[in-house]
């Protein structure tokens, strides 16, 4: 949360004409005179106009603007969760926006341990999705540049196509000057990846019971490093709904209301609890949620960066080739998904037994695994703050929160 803080405050008490000044071209000399850094606009006088031989403009600053780095300092949650550490932690205000000072010990996101821990590492770099290559020869600057291979484009997709469509309905409060197709080009294509290269789910071992139904759903990543990675606000979860042959639902687990809250789930109802890890689900108001959650030192759940001490439930999926039996305490599996034998490398098995002895003829299932960039919880516990950062992000998730999560695959199974 420190790396970057310090932009915040320069942001959050200007107007939106203020802010579009302080994106005008500068450069930060640091400590000893001598330039850091450069922005970005240094960067496209040569690295814009870039076009394939087949026409396909990968010009590199184009291509960057609509990303989620490019437009992070205008990010109106990372606002109002830095607004909220400085009221929390007054006195350490100054470490916070400090971009150079490390504040805290627990790790908030380390994708790459989780990959360096996985079987990816063998086979498959981080650039391959998240800037992935050209296939024509292609000049990487408009300056003299000659043709080289597989130049990577510079999207940067992730996981937040939540947060671009906020940006560009929030653009003129926030200071956007990105044109809006492209943010929403942006948001699709992120959108796209997700639903494509993610993971995929199945039903198996169905069976009709005296009592009811009895089936499995298998979840399979396909990514090199947990599922979610990143920031600890992301989740992914299994809705699963059976219904009768006259269409009438007998059970549901997982629904998500439109304000973003997830049905049968316990933090989201309460925030002082969570949702455990389940090896077999029983009841509508049990849900497989795949998620990292914090407690502070007297064991209270939170979602203050800050306040965390420890882990007690990372039950995120792993990827292929990871072993949680040797993994690192920062990238270590919490809670009940540690004993659990069908949670393993590259995916897990739930099994649903679920009652409904008035239910006649087939039965419909199924199953769908759903993203959220930022869950409500997340985004609610900011609204006990009385600032303007954090007024402002809650009002907007209000606004937008039937949007908020993403159907990442889906399988369905009709049990005669």
């Amino acid at each position: 949360m420190a790396t970057g803080a310090v932009g915040l405050l320069l942001l959050v008490q200007a107007g939106p004409a203020e802010v579009r000044a302080q994106t005008a071209p500068q450069t930060d000399r640091g400590d000893r005179g001598g330039p850091s850094f450069q922005t970005s606009y240094e960067c496209v006088a040569c690295h814009n106009g870039l076009t394939t031989p087949t026409g396909e403009n990968v010009s590199i600053g184009v291509n960057w603007r609509a990303s989620m780095m490019a437009q992070s300092a205008r990010d109106p949650y990372w606002q109002g969760a830095v607004r909220r550490e400085t009221i929390d932690h007054p006195m350490h205000t100054a470490a916070i926006e400090d971009e150079s000072r490390v504040v805290g010990t627990l790790p908030e996101q380390v994708p790459y341990l989780e990959w360096q821990h996985s079987a990816f590492r063998e086979d498959q770099s981080c650039q391959a999705c998240h800037m992935p290559a050209v296939t024509e020869p292609t000049p990487i600057t408009s300056v003299v540049g000659e043709p080289r291979e597989r130049l990577g484009r510079h999207t940067f997709l992730g996981g937040n196509f939540f947060m671009l469509r906020m940006l560009n309905r929030y653009r003129a409060d926030l200071g956007v000057t990105v044109p809006p197709q492209e943010l929403e080009a942006a948001a699709r294509a992120t959108e796209r990846q997700l639903q494509t290269d993610t993971a995929s789910v199945d039903i198996t071992t169905t069976a009709r019971t005296a009592a009811g139904i009895e089936f499995a759903v298998s979840v399979t990543s396909g990514v090199g490093h947990k599922l979610p990675t990143g920031y600890p606000s992301r989740r992914v979860w299994l809705h699963v709904t059976i219904r009768d042959a006259s269409g009438r639902t007998v059970f549901e687990s997982g629904a998500v209301a439109p304000d973003g809250a997830i049905a049968g789930n316990d933090n989201d109802a309460d925030a002082t609890v969570y949702e455990r890890h389940y090896q077999e689900i029983r009841a509508a108001d049990e849900v497989q949620i795949y998620e990292s959650v914090m407690t502070d030192a007297d064991g209270v759940v939170t979602t203050g960066l800050l306040r965390g001490a420890r882990y007690v439930k990372d039950n995120r999926l792993l990827p292929r080739g990871f072993d949680k039996t040797t993994a690192s305490d920062d990238i270590a599996v919490r809670g009940r998904a540690d004993a659990d034998p069908d949670f393993l490398a590259g995916g897990d098995r739930v099994r649903y037994v679920v009652d409904s002895p008035d239910a006649a003829g087939s039965l419909m299932i199924e199953a769908e695994l759903r993203y959220q960039p930022i869950g409500y919880r997340w985004a609610q516990n900011l609204g006990e703050y009385d600032a303007v950062e954090t007024k402002r992000f809650v009002s907007y998730y209000d606004a937008t929160a039937a949007g908020s999560s993403l159907v990442l695959a889906h399988s369905s199974a009709l049990v005669e």
